[in-house]
């Protein structure tokens, strides 16, 4: 190629491939990863006997990790675009436990669980639009960094699609248990009520994704050098997510010694997840009836975009059965219900009008350029 047709931001880019590490007909890069990671714990517990039917404990844990990972979920070979990840968790319980009898036990807890990510890019200090002279890496300066770039014949360049993720998870939890001793039966029962809170931040391609396939003059590293990508993706996105559920659950159960060496275990919980919802309504989905993108709680489309379950109940049972003095089989069975992690609801963040995808590619209204690779008049 003639050096005055080569894009000035390719000549840039290509500098990010290392030089080869090897000499001989095959000269490649063959790469030494260094992870580093930093882990901090410290845990505090105080256990005080108020008398001999009260006893009360507190416990608090705090964790840190920062490490530097040397390459991100999807780039494998190409040093400079790995992440660093800052995770911090804490977690607290006071648990006051009072004898209410020689065969009554009640049982009260009350506990507090954060987790909070920061996975940032490699160069998410950098401005690379600036670096580049171009435009339209205008971006949220949490989203610094290089587009993700794929060259036929050639190793992936640019940052994970998917950075950053800035997550903070928080539960709130109470519970109440009730321990019954009955001779042969010892029944146990309680509920629990769980505040789960998520607030999150995902800028999924943001910076844009741009492939060179060679389609335009040959092969790959030529439509690179040239700037001339055959396909290119981008995202508009402003929507940071802020879910809010609750769990509820309550049991019953009986152990029940039919015989000095059988005894059964019968029980029954029933669960109930709300439906999570974002206290702004920032999330967007499908209305079947319209078959259109509608803002949740309009249009007969609940605040959550999901119907609720009522109806989980789940029936325990257990067996253990002494055969002889050495022997013991044991058995089960149980229905359990999951609250799940909240992937469903995250998804409806991503859609319009918060979340934007567009696609373009070259047509006879003109090429993709290095220069401008998101024309208004080429994308969809």
């Amino acid at each position: 190629l003639p050096d005055a047709r080569i894009s000035p931001v390719a000549r840039h880019l290509l500098g990010l491939y290392p030089r080869p590490t090897s000499s001989g007909i095959s000269r490649n890069y063959i790469a030494r990863p260094t992870q580093k990671e930093d882990l901090s714990q410290a845990n505090i517990r105080v256990d005080h006997r108020f008398s001999d039917r009260d006893n009360l404990t507190v416990r608090y844990s705090y964790g840190r990790q920062d490490m530097y990972e040397a390459y991100s979920e999807d780039t494998a070979s190409i040093p400079g675009f790995g992440d660093f990840v800052k995770d911090r968790t804490q977690n607290a319980l006071i648990h006051y436990e009072r004898i209410l009898g020689p065969r009554t036990v009640n049982s009260l807890r009350v506990g507090f669980n954060r987790f909070a990510r920061r996975l940032l890019s490699e160069n998410a200090r950098t401005d690379v639009g600036q670096l580049l002279g171009v435009d339209w890496l205008n971006v949220n300066p949490r989203s610094f960094g290089y587009p993700s770039m794929t060259i036929a014949g050639w190793s992936k360049i640019g940052e994970g699609s998917n950075l950053p993720i800035l997550r903070a998870t928080n539960t709130f939890e109470i519970s109440e248990a009730l321990s019954l001793n009955r001779g042969k039966h010892l029944f146990k029962t309680g509920v629990q009520v769980r505040r789960l809170q998520l607030n999150s931040v995902l800028d999924l391609l943001v910076r844009g994704s741009l492939s060179f396939s060679g389609a335009l003059s040959g092969s790959g590293i030529s439509d690179f050098l040239l700037g001339y990508p055959s396909f290119a993706l981008r995202a508009e996105a402003d929507n940071p997510m802020a879910l809010r559920s609750t769990s509820l659950g309550a049991y019953l159960q009986d152990e029940w010694q039919l015989s000095p060496r059988l005894t059964l275990t019968l029980g029954m919980r029933y669960e109930y997840d709300t439906p999570p919802i974002d206290p702004t309504n920032r999330m967007s989905t499908l209305n079947w009836t319209s078959e259109s993108i509608v803002p949740v709680g309009t249009n007969g489309v609940s605040r959550s975009g999901l119907k609720p379950d009522r109806n989980n109940l789940a029936p325990r049972f257990g067996f253990a059965w002494s055969l002889n003095s050495r022997t013991v089989l044991r058995g089960g069975y149980g229905l359990y219900f999951d609250s799940g992690m909240l992937e469903v609801n995250t998804a409806q963040y991503f859609n319009p009008p918060r979340f934007n995808m567009s696609v373009y590619f070259p047509s006879m209204q003109g090429l993709l350029t290095l220069q401008k690779p998101f024309p208004v008049t080429n994308g969809y």
